[in-house]
């Protein structure tokens, strides 16, 4: 993930899926961690909030066999992002 200094950082995603729909969590370097809600899987389409104070960060996606090609809408700008499964 790059924050907006351009700089990278490494972020654990963790998602439990039942059927089309998950949950998870987030965790940052820092050690916070933020829950992942109202997750949807729809084909290979993935959407979801992570809860950062209250508000929910929404997330959408394309899901690929080796990744998950991730945009994050916050504080009005977009990031994207990919994620790659842990060894």
């Amino acid at each position: 993930m790059k924050p907006g200094d351009g700089s990278q950082f490494t972020v654990t995603y963790t998602f439990k899926a039942d059927g089309d729909k998950f949950t998870g969590n987030v965790v940052f370097p820092n050690k916070n961690n933020f829950v992942i809600t109202d997750g949807v899987i729809a084909g290979d389409s993935i959407h979801f909030k992570v809860n950062v104070n209250g508000h929910g960060i929404p997330n959408a996606g394309k899901l690929y066999a080796d990744s998950i090609g991730l945009d994050i809408m916050m504080m009005g700008e977009k990031y994207h992002n990919t994620l790659k499964r842990a060894n």
